[in-house]
């Protein structure tokens, strides 16, 4: 969790959660940029933290079947969406620049395709 710390902070050097039209468009370039960087270990750290305390609960579960089924599924589901979402990331614009740099050529995802998926990941089953 560190290392999304340090890329966050880096990130509001440049002016990462100020309005884009208040920015230099390097310093808006360059928050995007770091923000982007940042986000898939935002995204797996929380997720090794519900897995890991999935596990834990497996300890109580006792004998029952069901439990530890329900438990193993939901570690299963956070393993996939979230490598799902952190993949995602790395690879909807080609080149991967794109994301922070408008001026490149190149082409990305539909964006309603990241709508719809942030939805699903943020509503996904949590333990």
């Amino acid at each position: 969790m560190l290392k999304n710390t340090i890329l966050v902070q880096i990130a509001l050097h440049y002016g990462l959660g100020r309005h884009i039209g208040t920015l230099d468009p390097v310093d808006a370039m360059n928050a995007i940029k770091w923000d982007y960087i940042a986000q898939p270990s935002s995204i797996m750290a929380p997720t090794f933290g519900r897995i890991s305390f999935a596990m834990m609960l497996l300890n109580f579960a006792g004998l029952s079947r069901s439990r530890k089924l329900i438990l193993y599924i939901i570690i299963f589901l956070q393993i996939v969406s979230n490598s799902l979402c952190f993949i995602f990331i790395l690879v909807q614009c080609k080149p991967i620049q794109l994301l922070w740099d408008k001026s490149l050529k190149g082409t990305c995802w539909d964006l309603t395709f990241q709508e719809y998926f942030g939805y699903y990941d943020g509503c996904e089953l949590l333990p």
